[in-house]
């Protein structure tokens, strides 16, 4: 039979399991087409596109067949262009947190300002301490608010 190959069997005590009328997915099963060479029962079923597929019991059974050929590739190129979406975000997120070369060397030498007028003015503060370490330490405060 025609795309129905041999597999897992669909005989439950002799018996065919009656798969009519029933929905795996996006195929739903209109009629028993017979068995294939390896004695598995094979379905005529119908997808939500309207395309047929032939298809054995057990695989829509267990989930291995869900929908017809041109769905699953559709899904495949929108579960593809989700991901290239995804990633494209996630770079372009860290892109815009990651600073450059530039923006770094900046950074570094404003702190480096920043740490020498520190010194600066704490060499002046601890210069000009008069009395009292506690007065000292206020003279500090005031010259390194200003």
């Amino acid at each position: 039979m025609h795309g129905c190959k041999s597999e897992i069997g669909e005989r439950m005590s002799g018996k065919v399991i009656d798969l009519v009328g029933r929905t795996f997915g996006l195929l739903k099963v209109e009629y028993l087409i017979g068995k294939d060479s390896g004695g598995n029962y094979c379905w005529f079923t119908r997808c939500v596109c309207n395309n047929t597929r032939e298809v054995q019991g057990s695989q829509l059974r267990l989930g291995y067949i869900d929908r017809c050929h041109v769905c699953r590739r559709k899904a495949v190129r929108e579960k593809k262009e989700a991901e290239r979406e995804a990633k494209k975000e996630a770079e372009s997120v860290i892109n815009h947190n990651e600073p450059s070369r530039d923006e770094l060397i900046s950074h570094l030498e404003k702190i480096e300002k920043d740490i020498q007028d520190f010194g600066s003015k704490f060499r002046q503060a601890t210069s000009k301490r008069i009395g009292s370490e506690k007065e000292g330490f206020v003279q500090l405060r005031v010259n390194l608010d200003k």
